[in-house]
């Protein structure tokens, strides 16, 4: 089937999520279809939708113009438009049933993913919002809440009361629901629990029985190991109009975007406290020797996750995530909350419908801070030890910062007897210039990071077989320099353990792990469904995917985890395993194999500059991530990797320079011309790789 050469139907199942429902109920199966280069797939009619109508009329699809109402969308790539729909029957909305086109300058179709089902009465019984909203409790949680009263009726909602142990009022709306045969009467449910953060749409059939649902909270969970990233450096940034009116305090500031706040207390609402800020300056400075529970270090985790989170809004919203497209602005702003107390060494985003806050809750995770420094003239700069040698101690040793006749240590050293030997990481093992320095006099060592403020513990060189009798000391990149500047003016140091509590970090100032979450609210809005073994796996690896597209290197989540080689089973460069290796058994490990794809990406782009092509690596970073979340409009609910795949193919204009270099990188993976994911009715994923690319793109 080539996908660019004509236009073509293929088909597409969404999955139930919900064990108990998945042989009830199966959503309509989407189709889509694309018109061959210079040719469109209907001209232009009176509307979008009745363009869209007599287009499927001549598939055999009778849907009138009427029944579909369409609900957002806005310029694309290419000159084109994008709209969605949904379909009604009647006053009610038809459930899972969409539309998501493209049109030319002229309003011609270009591009359609459609399940729209023949509109018919709705015929049969219809369960009682009561009944809906009991059956959805029972399905998710056992019984053991209470119903709440009814609050009040909502054009074809009812309102029930907002208990404790809601987030906000739960819904039940009445739906039409496409199965085999007409239509029947339904009842979606909206649930959201106040404590873990549970956001459940449910789907109940006419006698109360749950017939699908699905989970809109994404959470992560990585391996903790107890390391801290280091120093933090801090500089000072511009707004772009973020901040909002009223009363803002250093620990809880609220704009269009975003309202960022405290929650330690794990109420899901702001903590109270804080100092007011009216000149719209939230400049306090980090304090790395102090836990992040000081009144200080709160405002600083407040203020980044403020940062980070409108960052990442204005963004995707410059690579096509607009407001009409479900971006969180206005109505809708993130709940984001920093040190959320109820839980640890985690974090996670709930993504309910376009009009709703979504809400992101960052933990504190269990990764200690060092407990060493070097010490001088009563400034600290903080350390891990070595696996190797004496330990520092409380009392600690003290001698001159010395710089090496080498600056990396890898080679025999001048004298350095009774002195600190400040060296540079890189070249050669951590043990080996520890080694070096000893042999030349030097009672300490502290080697400073050539690769940014990440701190860890120096790792053991069993062929190295001298044996460690001096202490040393890894501080960051940045620490370091400083050390190495003292060291030529031979500063009095003396390295030693704090003998501290070990302190915890703090997941706000990492903007892999917000970046991640906010990812999630990206995929669920744009394209729909992410629920699944494989689209949930794509929607860990495409939130992956943003905190690669957006910071340089091949690891996320090593500020939060402190392990250098960070959260992932492998570095995203060199990654080993390809689409054959999805199982479905855990969206975060298959997630990864779509994270390298989108890395493998990244890479080829900035590659591909030169003349004729990208100017600069911005360029070529900047048109990617344009194919990445506009490729989103082209791709159907619950997708598979060949229909990401897809979809930024369409981005890129499906043939061409740019077109080859996203093929060359999915087939790299496994994900070429024929490549094809399946799912049984009991959920077992089946995958066909092949590595092969078009005949139009060279290997």
């Amino acid at each position: 089937m080539k996908l660019f050469g004509c236009a073509v139907t293929a088909l597409f199942v969404l999955i139930a999520t919900s064990a108990s429902a998945q042989n009830s109920y199966q959503p309509p199966v989407a189709r889509i279809y694309a018109a061959a280069a210079g040719t469109v797939l209907a001209p232009t009619a009176t509307s979008h939708a009745a363009t869209i109508a007599q287009f499927l009329a001549g598939q055999g699809i009778p849907v009138g113009a009427a029944a579909l109402i369409e609900t957002g969308g806005g310029p694309a790539l290419n000159g084109l438009t994008v709209a969605r729909f949904e379909e009604t029957a009647g006053s009610l909305t038809i459930y899972g049933v969409y539309a998501k086109a493209a049109f030319n300058a002229r309003g011609d179709l270009v591009h359609l993913i459609e399940n729209v089902a023949p509109v018919s009465a709705v015929v049969g019984p219809a369960a009682s919002a009561a009944q809906a909203l009991a059956a959805a409790l029972q399905e998710h949680h056992g019984g053991a809440v209470a119903l709440p009263p009814q609050a009040r009726a909502q054009g074809n909602s009812v309102v029930f009361a907002k208990t404790p142990f809601f987030h906000r009022e739960p819904t039940v709306t009445h739906v039409a629901v496409a199965g085999t045969g007409a239509l029947q009467h339904g009842m979606l449910v909206e649930t959201w629990s106040e404590q873990g953060n549970q956001l459940h749409e449910t789907l109940v059939g006419p006698s109360g029985d749950v017939l699908f649902s699905e989970l809109r909270t994404n959470y992560e969970s990585y391996n903790v190991f107890a390391v801290d990233p280091g120093a933090s450096v801090q500089g000072v940034v511009d707004g772009a109009g973020w901040l909002g009116i009223g009363t803002q305090t250093t620990v809880s500031i609220t704009g269009p975007n975003v309202h960022a706040y405290l929650d330690v207390n794990a109420n899901n609402a702001a903590d109270s406290g804080g100092t007011p800020v009216t000149t719209g300056e939230f400049l306090t400075a980090w304090k790395s020797g102090e836990g992040p529970g000081t009144d200080n270090n709160k405002a600083v985790a407040v203020q980044n996750l403020f940062y980070l989170n409108n960052v990442m809004h204005d963004t995707l919203r410059d690579h096509g995530f607009r407001v009409a497209d479900g971006n969180f602005e206005g109505n809708d702003p993130v709940n984001a909350e920093a040190q959320d107390g109820s839980g640890t060494d985690n974090a996670n985003f709930s993504t309910p419908p376009d009009g709703s806050s979504p809400r992101m809750q960052m933990y504190l995770w269990s990764n200690p801070t060092p407990t060493l420094a070097v010490v001088v003239n009563a400034t600290q700069y903080f350390g891990k030890n070595a696996d190797f040698g004496p330990q520092v101690t409380t009392t600690g040793i003290n001698g001159g910062l010395a710089l090496p006749s080498t600056a990396d240590g890898c080679s025999k050293l001048k004298s350095m007897i009774g002195k600190v030997a400040v060296i540079d990481r890189g070249t050669c093992s951590f043990k080996t210039k520890v080694a070096n320095a000893q042999a030349a006099g030097a009672i300490g060592v502290v080697i400073a990071n050539n690769d940014g403020g990440t701190i860890f513990v120096m790792g053991d060189d069993t062929a190295v077989r001298t044996r460690i009798t001096i202490p040393s000391v890894f501080v960051g990149q940045n620490d370091g320099l400083t050390l190495k500047s003292l060291a030529r003016s031979a500063s009095a140091a003396t390295l030693r353990d704090r003998g501290q509590t070990l302190l915890m970090a703090d997941a706000s100032l990492d903007s892999d792990v917000v970046f991640h979450e906010y990812g999630h609210g990206l995929t669920w809005r744009m394209i729909g469904g992410m629920s699944g073994p494989i689209a949930g796996a794509i929607g860990e690896g495409a939130s992956d995917g943003v905190a690669l597209l957006m910071n340089d290197g091949d690891v996320v989540g090593e500020y939060s985890s402190g392990v250098p080689e960070g959260i992932r089973r492998y570095r995203y460069s060199g990654y080993p395993l390809t689409y054959s290796d999805v199982t479905g058994a855990e969206v975060h490990d298959d997630g990864e194999v779509f994270a390298a794809i989108v890395y493998d990406l990244k890479d080829r782009f900035t590659h591909a500059v030169g003349p004729g092509s990208f100017p600069t690596v911005e360029e070529a970073v900047k048109k990617l991530y344009d194919y990445y979340v506009d490729g989103m409009n082209f791709t159907p609910a619950t997708p598979t990797f060949e229909q990401m795949r897809d979809g930024m193919l369409q981005s890129a204009g499906g043939i061409g320079a740019d077109s080859c270099l996203i093929w060359k990188s999915f087939a790299k993976f496994g994900v070429g011309t024929g490549a094809k994911a399946t799912i049984s009715r009991r959920g077992a994923v089946s995958i066909t790789e092949t590595f092969t690319l078009p005949n139009t793109c060279t290997p």
